[in-house]
């Protein structure tokens, strides 16, 4: 409830201060930064702000009553192409360029979503990681493909992180305490690996 607070590297070792950035709604229940290295926040009231130069607020777009109307598990992020991502435990939406919010449904509506990551990729790709219901990939050719650990090998279908690696590749983190990563260059569902152990891999 005091706003987004800042690691400053040049402040001392683990340095972490909240900011007094004029921020209307100091809630802010989601945060990203672009490629610029922009930051982006959605504000209590559904308020996209983007931080500009000289810490000046300005407010981007306000996420209408109909896109996903629950601030509850919500992540931000911004795509490759400009596009603004929301996700939440209702679903996923995207703000294109032009103004224009596409709303998207995930998985089996009787199932709770609870999302917990979101990560654009090359290609326009973009990855949802969900707590019950595995893993989404949306690509811009072929829509949305839901892998599980009964259609892919993912090695559960609670998924904690995502992270970019190199070439292309993603790594996701599961509540099993391993990883697994996907390949672009692998052949359809092989291209989720079997899970790698940290306890051998790290040691």
């Amino acid at each position: 409830h005091q706003g987004p607070g800042q690691i400053d590297p040049g402040a001392g070792d683990r340095s972490f201060t909240f900011t007094n950035s004029g921020l209307p709604d100091s809630d802010a229940v989601a945060m990203t930064t672009d490629r610029q290295g922009q930051l982006w926040v959605m504000t209590k009231k559904r308020e996209v702000k983007l931080l500009e130069p000289g810490g000046i607020w300005r407010t981007y777009t306000t996420v209408p009553d109909t896109v996903n109307n629950s601030i509850f598990g919500s992540h931000l992020a911004v795509d490759r192409q400009g596009g603004i991502w929301l996700v939440n435990n209702a679903g996923v939406a995207v703000l294109d360029i032009g103004g224009g919010w596409t709303p998207y449904p995930l998985g089996d509506p009787r199932l709770p979503l609870s999302i917990t990551a979101i990560l654009p990729g090359p290609g326009g790709r973009v990855w949802v990681a969900s707590e019950n219901q595995g893993l989404f990939v949306f690509d811009p050719g072929t829509g949305w493909t839901n892998y599980t650990s009964r259609n892919s090998g993912l090695s559960s279908d609670f998924v904690t992180s995502l992270a970019p690696g190199l070439a292309g590749r993603v790594w996701i983190g599961t509540s099993r305490g391993s990883l697994n990563r996907w390949d672009p260059d692998a052949a359809s569902l092989a291209q989720l690996l079997p899970a790698i152990s940290l306890a051998t891999q790290v040691i």
